[in-house]
């Protein structure tokens, strides 16, 4: 598409916004992400909000995670204790092979939406410019801001934390 064809096709959803993404936002708090703020933007919308008040109490897959490392065995109610579990599977991922694929798939899909996050800006990019966003957002700047962004942010930082001397 012509980028004065979506200019036209962009101008008809004024003044809404992929920040209303009922869709986009039942992903975030499936996954972890969970904003109160968020949520509440949407209670204007009596069907969006109920389906996302619905997941946003339910667990999400971030929680069901830390229940199974938290049944087999690991330390998961802290911050550090979930990096130190992590560490441990990471460092030693042939005794625990289940627990090893399962964050690494994990990490798998903080990555895709990453990729997904990344390849938005980009076409943004490409056809507005640094345009305004539809709903009054900085558009490609709020957009980049979001890059930064991860639904298991322990999951990540226990590579940072990894030593080889971890593995002994």
């Amino acid at each position: 598409m012509a980028q004065i064809g979506f200019l036209e096709f962009r101008d008809k959803l004024n003044p809404a916004s992929g920040f209303q993404s009922m869709q986009f936002r039942e992903l975030e708090f499936a996954s972890g992400q969970k904003d109160e703020s968020i949520l509440n933007s949407f209670k204007s919308d009596e069907y969006s909000y109920a389906r996302l008040k619905k997941r946003f109490d339910e667990p999400s897959l971030l929680d069901a995670f830390w229940s199974l490392l938290a049944r087999s065995g690991f330390a998961a109610d802290t911050h550090e204790e979930k990096v130190a579990s992590i560490v441990e599977i990471l460092a030693t991922p042939e005794k625990y092979p289940d627990l090893f694929m399962m964050q690494d798939l994990l990490i798998d899909h903080d990555e895709n939406i990453s990729l997904w996050r990344y390849h938005h800006v980009m076409m943004v990019e490409r056809m507005l410019g640094m345009k305004r966003g539809t709903g009054g957002s900085e558009g490609v700047g709020y957009l980049t801001s979001t890059l930064t962004k991860r639904f298991f942010p322990e999951i990540w930082e226990a590579r940072t934390q990894l030593k080889i001397k971890d593995h002994d």
